[in-house]
């Protein structure tokens, strides 16, 4: 009986256990895109006032908890005469930062997270600094920014069954040695 026990444990560490990678490409893009330019009379998408935010809820990515994101944004209309700080938040949680600078025309990187549970996602870029007047400002295009996140894969329903279907034929087996055991 305990080999069997352990064979059906080790199956259900296998099938529940096992955590596979994933990866879910998400792109910036309307319907969904925000844009917030609290100080009103904006251009669309535009940003250069310290809190502006572009900023997308995706939902059901297939990514459990997130562990690293990506980003490859494509800017539009870059004026920009000076720096604008960018914050970098997934979950209302701070990843990290970037700039951006005159002339840029996108930015790359990668930031690693601790694991930041999903599948559903609030990726959202906001200024923290203030261009100075007519100095200004740089739009995202939609489309062609995205953000990659990579993690541990949400369970498929199938595993969830067959561990589960696992578990019960463990408690089976065990439960007839138990009464075949007071039988004898």
């Amino acid at each position: 009986m305990r080999k069997t026990m352990v064979t059906f444990a080790a199956i259900l560490l296998l099938v529940v256990g096992s955590r596979a990678r994933a990866g879910a490409v998400l792109t910036f893009d309307k319907p969904g895109f925000e844009w917030s330019h609290p100080a009103g009379n904006g251009s669309p998408y535009h940003v250069w006032d310290a809190g502006d935010y572009w900023a997308q809820n995706f939902t059901g990515t297939g990514i459990a908890s997130a562990e690293s994101m990506a980003l490859h944004l494509k800017y539009d209309h870059n004026t920009l005469g000076e720096t604008l700080n960018m914050k970098v938040l997934l979950n209302d949680g701070l990843i990290g930062t970037f700039d951006i600078e005159a002339g840029d025309d996108g930015y790359d990187g990668v930031f690693s997270l601790g694991a930041i549970a999903g599948p559903d996602f609030r990726i959202q870029l906001e200024a923290t600094n203030t261009i100075g007047s007519g100095m200004g400002a740089v739009s995202l295009r939609l489309g062609d920014s995205y953000a990659t996140l990579t993690g541990a894969s949400v369970p498929e329903p199938s595993a969830i069954a067959l561990a589960g279907s696992a578990l019960m034929a463990g408690a089976v087996v065990g439960l007839r040695r138990r009464c075949l055991a007071r039988v004898a």
